[in-house]
């Protein structure tokens, strides 16, 4: 009987073998398909974008009766608390200009108004930097970065409302030693449904920390400022989801990246 070759001889030629018979093919098809639903995408958010440039004139106004797709809220129902709600994720404005070309965004002051896959955008979309992309691993590079953008993009489909905060009057709160001044937004959100990028509603929202603010956060992390900014984006949680409530009865507030 002839004795068998190493082991690790073995394992590099069935993994020459596995490249060989297709591990490293390259469906151009599927490729094509993935960058077509990323340009589309791509435009959508730009839309989005620039008609939201200027809202001087807009006006309250619910979300028509049927527009909103209810889906079954499985987290309220472990709490034994059924509701049929849709899913709504939020982003403000200006972070839509990085999303609408398609490119990572700088870590921004008011990222914390991001929720959802709005949260940890950076990934969704093609990366178009191969260095041979008709290699095999470059082929293989092609072939994951479609499925990826391809999968992420269907999960922005799926959560399917995008409500975007958009400022008329917007600053964080400040604290140091001679001087206390409180946050404030005042703006709208516009929330659109992602699967034809239509605006469905829009309502007004409010909200400042003022002279009430809450520092007992500042106790734990002794960090007066980070307690000062807790304290605001809580207010502008609160004022999100009492504003939502004036223009759906079906959508629920989401719970900002910032908590």
């Amino acid at each position: 009987m002839a004795r068998g070759r190493p082991l690790a001889v073995s394992v590099v030629s069935v993994l020459a073998l596995g490249l060989a018979c297709g591990l490293g093919s390259f469906d151009l098809v599927a490729y094509q398909e993935a960058e077509a639903e990323h340009a589309a995408m791509v435009a959508g958010l730009h839309g989005i974008h620039a008609e939201l440039m200027v809202v001087d004139g807009i006006e309250t106004e619910r979300c028509p009766d049927g527009a909103i797709a209810v889906h079954f809220d499985e987290r309220r129902a472990l709490e034994a608390v059924p509701a049929m709600v849709g899913s709504l994720q939020t982003v403000e404005h200006a972070f839509l200009a990085h999303l609408s070309h398609g490119v990572r965004s700088p870590d921004e002051p008011w990222s914390w108004m991001r929720s959802g896959w709005t949260g940890g955008f950076d990934g969704v979309f093609l990366e178009p930097e191969i260095e041979d992309p008709e290699s095999t691993m470059g082929r293989l590079e092609r072939s994951a970065a479609a499925a990826n953008s391809r999968d992420r993009i269907q999960g922005m489909k799926d959560e399917r409302y995008l409500g975007v905060l958009v400022a008329e009057r917007a600053s964080l709160p400040v604290v140091d030693r001679d001087d206390y001044r409180g946050g404030v937004f005042v703006g709208w959100l516009v929330v659109y449904d992602l699967q034809g990028f239509e605006r469905l509603c829009q309502v007004r929202v409010r909200a400042s920390s003022g002279d009430d603010a809450d520092f007992s956060a500042g106790l734990l992390s002794r960090d007066l400022q980070q307690a000062v900014q807790h304290d605001f984006e809580s207010k502008v949680e609160l004022a999100v989801e009492d504003s939502l409530g004036v223009i759906s009865d079906e959508l629920r507030a989401p719970v900002l990246t910032g908590f």
